[in-house]
């Protein structure tokens, strides 16, 4: 299943192609999220980008139910396209006028 969102389409995956995608350098999210999931290189580890800004390693969730959930999901998104700032952050409208050209 794809989502149409502007001119890009994006497909839906489940976590296995997800991580293919964190592991070329590209990151995923759920539709509802704020923020995305990456692979860290350095850490060789997920790392959650949360909506507040912050980040943490997937390994150091105190929610493992709900991220576990999430994991077993099969319509995350590959969200390497998308403004991350857009992603995690809240902005003005005009702000979100300037990212729909973007988009």
């Amino acid at each position: 299943m794809c989502l149409k969102k502007g001119w890009l389409t994006m497909k839906r995956m489940n976590f296995n192609a997800a991580l293919a995608v964190m592991l070329a350098g590209g990151s995923v999210r759920c539709p509802e999220w704020k923020g995305f999931w990456s692979w860290d290189q350095d850490t060789k580890n997920i790392r959650m980008h949360l909506k507040d800004g912050s980040s943490m390693l997937l390994t150091e969730t105190e929610q493992l139910l709900y991220t576990f959930r999430c994991v077993a999901r099969d319509d995350l998104i590959d969200c390497s396209y998308e403004p991350q700032e857009a992603l995690v952050n809240t902005f003005s409208f005009s702000d979100a006028l300037r990212f729909l050209k973007i988009w």
